[in-house]
């Protein structure tokens, strides 16, 4: 239960950074997402291999976490890990798709804007 809570508020954070970053019309800053995502990889495994009895180095997820999460899924969970994979990728296509959303909304209703203008 706690990673999925955890998948949801990353994700959920990205997401308004993201958002509040285009409304004052700057670019986002392109390693929160990777930064957050590694502190999530790691937090992840630490409660999963505890609750698995496994030892594996969560500070390598921590660092590297592009790499050793997947190694770590499969590791575990063979390839039903893959479902998890996709499962993640799944959340994070939805959650960039509601802050598109958010910002065409925030387009069309804030600045009376024209949403072609937007998304040419």
């Amino acid at each position: 239960m706690m990673p999925a809570f955890l998948v949801v508020l990353t994700f959920s954070v990205t997401t308004a950074l993201n958002v509040i970053y285009w409304y004052h019309g700057d670019e986002p800053n392109p390693y929160w997402e990777s930064i957050l995502f590694c502190v999530l990889a790691a937090v992840w495994v630490k409660l999963d291999s505890e609750r698995r009895k496994i030892h594996f180095p969560t500070d390598w997820v921590l660092f590297f976490g592009a790499i050793y999460f997947p190694i770590y899924v499969f590791y575990t969970r063979g390839w039903k890990g893959v479902y998890t994979i996709l499962s993640l990728i799944g959340l994070f296509t939805c959650f960039s798709m509601l802050e598109y959303g958010i910002e065409s909304l925030i387009y069309i209703f804030v600045f009376d804007g024209d949403i072609s203008e937007l998304y040419p």
